[in-house]
């Protein structure tokens, strides 16, 4: 009963509606037939009377010919706007279409059709700023089904496996992946590559505890993401935006972030054993128990930065900015501090300072004093390498083939295995930074690293 009144209640306002508008549409024509008879002499009702009947012909004809092409006018713009609300309603339906015939494909067995169906995502969301938050939902969700989880969280199986309800992600018989699946890299790099339109809410992009070992995002916008817990051993976060990301207790093992912008990104208790942080910005970034063991960090910004308790044990720190960064309590046990800035740097100690590697560039807190060994440590390694020749140079003075570009450069602990690599940009920006600086910055006068052994090192592929 109440559905049926409800029902008359709708049929009224519709009636009601449709004659609103019949009798404004009926006004309106009423209005332009008078204004077509009566106007002239309206709008000219002051000089009316005093117009010859020859001047009154000119003026009405003259005022009702503007008044056409008025109405025409307004009459095209109405048309306009109306086929552009056409356009965009026909526009609309069709990306729903295609937003829909997408999700199909992604619940296909098939996974050449999964990876047709993340493309098309991924246009969708590059077309439609009105499917923007339903897109990356969805592709949040199909990465989070198809990536395995890391061992050892909860409602996670030893191999990677989700005994939740509703996710499938790796059988009993699999190993986790070396790295992602062809349709999770994609939806990984749609993700990183959407149009910032500021629709996402913080943390949007949900990704924790998933392994993703070996995943590509260069120039990813992974701003605010949620990496926590996440397995990131080797990616490729070169040039990555990774600003306010909550990385704690992330896997970042062997990770490339060279020149990624860290700053204000959350990685307590993370581990970056290994990692590539060349000139990365980490301002303000909270680092508090990480492992940066082996780390590589020349030139890194750490101004403002939360090293507490972080381990640092033979990490490259050389030309590093550490400006009012908060060190108590990190371990600096030969870490290379080669030019590095610790001006200002929060609760660092004479045995900390002890413990690391510097030279005469290296800029301390007031009230520390620069360890005499370190003048003594540069003068027992020589510099081999002659003045202004590049590292490639004196490699190829010394018969050595520079590595094929599968090589990086690895860290300070094993410099001497490989140090340039011919076709990459980046090993011989720092090859040749290091030659020029006498190596006062990545060797910071350790003897361990002779300028002979660096100016002859051997490949070692990025697998290794």
């Amino acid at each position: 009963m109440k559905q049926l009144r409800r029902s008359r209640w709708w049929l009224l306002w519709l009636g009601l509606r449709a004659l609103g508008v019949g009798l404004a549409a009926a006004a309106l024509v009423a209005g332009f037939g008078w204004l077509l008879w009566r106007g002239p002499a309206w709008v000219y009702r002051g000089a009316w009377p005093r117009l010859t009947a020859a001047e009154q012909v000119t003026a009405t004809g003259q005022f009702r010919i503007a008044l056409i092409q008025f109405a025409g006018a307004s009459g095209a713009v109405v048309a306009l706007a109306y086929t552009a609300r056409t356009y965009r309603l026909a526009h609309r339906g069709q990306l729903t279409e295609r937003f829909s015939k997408a999700l199909e494909r992604l619940g296909s067995d098939e996974p050449y059709v999964r990876l047709g169906g993340v493309h098309a995502l991924a246009h969708v969301l590059r077309d439609s700023a009105d499917h923007h938050l339903d897109v990356v939902e969805v592709m949040v969700a199909f990465v989070r089904q198809r990536a395995p989880r890391v061992p050892g969280r909860t409602h996670v199986t030893a191999n990677g496996a989700d005994t939740r309800s509703g996710v499938l992600l790796v059988t009993s018989d699999q190993a986790l992946p070396a790295e992602p699946a062809p349709d999770v890299q994609a939806a990984l790099t749609a993700l990183g590559r959407r149009p910032r339109r500021r629709l996402e809410s913080w943390g949007m992009l949900n990704l924790r505890d998933l392994h993703l070992t070996g995943v590509q995002l260069e120039a990813a916008d992974l701003t605010g993401a949620a990496l926590g817990g996440a397995n990131l051993t080797r990616a490729g976060l070169d040039g990555a935006n990774l600003t306010g990301a909550r990385l704690q207790g992330a896997n970042l093992t062997g990770a490339v972030l060279e020149r990624a912008n860290l700053t204000g990104a959350w990685l307590e208790r993370a581990n970056l054993t290994d990692a590539w942080l060349i000139e990365a910005n980490l301002t303000d970034a909270g680092l508090i128990e990480a492992n940066l063991t082996d780390a590589w960090l020349i030139e890194a910004n750490l101004t403002d930065a939360g090293l507490g308790g972080a381990n640092l044990t033979d990490a490259g720190l050389g030309g590093a900015n550490l400006t009012d960064a908060r060190v108590g309590g990190a371990n600096l046990t030969r870490a290379g501090l080669g030019g590095a800035n610790l001006t200002d740097a929060g609760g660092l100690t004479q045995a900390q300072v002890e413990a690391a590697l510097g030279d005469a560039a290296t800029r301390l807190p007031a009230g520390l004093e620069r360890p005499a060994r370190w003048a003594a440590d540069q003068e027992a390694a020589p510099d081999t390498t002659p003045a202004g020749q590049g590292l490639a140079d004196a490699a190829s003075a010394s018969g050595a083939t520079p590595p094929p570009r599968a090589c990086r450069p690895r860290l300070p602990s094993t410099l001497d295995d490989c140090l340039f690599s011919g076709a990459s940009s980046l090993a011989t920006r720092i090859a040749v930074r290091a030659a020029a600086d006498a190596q006062a910055k990545l060797v910071a006068g350790n003897p361990r690293f002779p300028a002979t052994a660096i100016a002859t090192t051997s490949a070692v592929p990025l697998a290794s």
